[in-house]
């Protein structure tokens, strides 16, 4: 499965769209009200709630200023987490890799989610400062892997399940680029308990 992520702090809001065999599906977050439009091949549409605070969810919305709001990156991609009001995550370095061909350095973070007994571990890969790429001299870390392991216990001494899943960064470009298939809901598709006041386009986003 390839997915592309639009992530915009600025403007609150965030694009997911995930192709699996040329089956397409995009994900809408409205941060602002507190709403998530999913079009399912792009040909039907289910709008669901964005939780708040979800300990290990990276969009899941916080509060600022009083008001919904998408987590800053290090939080969206459930790096680092210094919010008081939520358990602390705290990266732990690990040393230096080669991954890909590309010099990196590693972190490791964790998260115990108490209240469903989740434990998710985190490895991110960051491609050294200043690494020579395709497109030119690196000069700020990107993300270049990450490895995540969940696993689930019933109680404190009963392993249920573990999951292991790798995901490649294979493109990360610090700016949106115009993407009209992306920012545009697909037309003729209905999409209920959203009305259009809610829907946004790239006019609206400041991209054309």
């Amino acid at each position: 499965m390839m997915l592309e992520y639009f992530y915009d702090y600025d403007a609150n809001t965030h694009v997911m769209i995930k192709n699996s065999n040329n089956i397409i599906d995009v994900e809408f977050y409205y941060y602002n009200i507190l709403k998530k439009s999913s079009y399912y091949a792009r040909q039907w549409c289910n709008v669901t709630n964005i939780e708040m605070y979800r300990l290990t969810d990276g969009t899941s919305a916080i509060n600022i200023d009083g008001k919904p709001h998408i987590r800053p990156l290090e939080q969206f991609l459930l790096f680092s987490n210094n919010n008081p009001t939520e358990v602390t995550i705290h990266p732990k370095y690990i040393g230096e890799d080669t991954i890909r061909g590309i010099r990196v350095d590693k972190w490791e973070t964790c998260i115990v989610d108490k209240s469903t007994y989740r434990t998710a571990k985190r490895e991110w890969a960051f491609a050294k400062p200043n690494y020579p790429m395709p497109a030119g001299t690196v000069t700020t870390s990107i993300p270049v892997q990450a490895i995540i392991t969940a696993s689930i216990m019933t109680n404190t001494t009963t392993h249920v399940r573990e999951v292991e899943e790798i995901i490649n960064v294979l493109s990360y470009k610090p700016g949106i680029i115009q993407r009209v298939d992306a920012f545009s809901p697909p037309p003729g598709v209905f999409c209920a308990r959203l009305g259009e006041d809610n829907l946004f386009s790239l006019e609206d986003q400041g991209i054309v």
